[in-house]
């Protein structure tokens, strides 16, 4: 036959299992708080980064804009300098003078000379120099 946990013993147990709860409850409190903050102060980090210019370089002026159809294809524009893939596709009249800016996130952007609009260059590497042949 059993006998029942004297009175002393019940209260020990649970305080012992709201002490793990609460523990539990803080430990997914801050989960649920320190990774959004952490992923905010990684975006600002980056986005100051992004920011800096590191160096940068005139690349001649728009030739030629193409690019492929659809939502996968890469818009590529030519300069007497060479062919640069895009991240996106703009609208840029022809014969604009661009500038190749190296970001200090390590970023390449190709700017209008009044830097009022930059795009990203795509990762794929370009191609600088037209003796290479377009990419």
């Amino acid at each position: 036959m059993q006998h029942p946990l004297p009175p002393a013993d019940k209260n020990a147990k649970q305080a012992r299992v709201r002490k793990s709860s609460r523990r539990l409850w803080n430990q997914l409190l801050l989960l649920f708080v320190g990774l959004p903050l952490l992923w905010c102060l990684g975006t600002l980090w980056e986005t100051w980064r992004d920011a800096e210019v590191v160096s940068s370089q005139p690349i001649g002026s728009l030739s030629r804009m193409s690019g492929a159809t659809g939502w996968a294809g890469k818009v590529v524009i030519e300069t007497e300098e060479g062919y640069f893939p895009l991240q996106e596709a703009v609208v840029l009249p022809k014969g604009t003078p661009l500038v190749l800016e190296e970001r200090g996130s390590g970023r390449r952007y190709i700017c209008d000379l009044p830097r009022r609009l930059c795009v990203r260059t795509s990762r794929e590497s370009f191609v600088v120099g037209k003796e290479g042949g377009r990419p």
